[in-house]
């Protein structure tokens, strides 16, 4: 029995942030999710009705922790699809100018080094789930890899 989705190839492409950042992340925000429920219910059983703010502030840490756990690139076909922290970008193999590594374009993700992914309309795409601060021989390797993958695929069937 094959675990492939329908339509998906070998040769599709799955970039995601390592295993133990996305165990972090899931770490820390059960810890954060608790103490913000701990403040919630200590605040409500005195009385006090500034303990509502954990609820917008749990929200907002959701959707952060929601989203980088997702970070993601990946190739379907013709198409790349880039879920970073705040926008997840559809682009087509044809509209790919470049692929290079830099310094990550805008978001909260903007040390370290990331894949950066060079639009035909002038745009630059970071691919945050490849960010890497370049502090170990691994992580530069990583990137290097995640480059000449994305850049391999973008260079075929033109």
């Amino acid at each position: 029995m094959s675990t492939r989705r329908a339509g998906v190839s070998k040769d599709d492409l799955d970039v995601r942030a390592p295993r133990w950042a996305r165990v972090y992340i899931c770490c820390f925000a059960a810890l954060w999710l608790g103490l913000l429920a701990s403040f919630a219910v200590r605040g409500l059983r005195e009385g006090d009705a500034g303990a509502l703010i954990t609820v917008p502030m749990a929200a907002v840490g959701v959707f952060l922790f929601t989203r980088f756990f997702r970070l993601r690139a990946r190739t379907q076909g013709e198409e790349l699809l880039v879920r970073n922290t705040m926008r997840t970008r559809r682009i087509r193999r044809a509209d790919v100018e470049d692929v290079r590594t830099g310094t990550p374009q805008g978001g909260p993700l903007s040390i370290g080094e990331a894949v950066l992914v060079l639009v035909r309309d002038g745009s630059i795409v970071s691919v945050e789930a490849t960010m890497r601060t370049g502090w170990t021989a691994t992580g530069r390797r990583q990137l290097a890899e995640s480059r000449e993958r994305l850049l391999a695929w973008a260079r075929t069937d033109r």
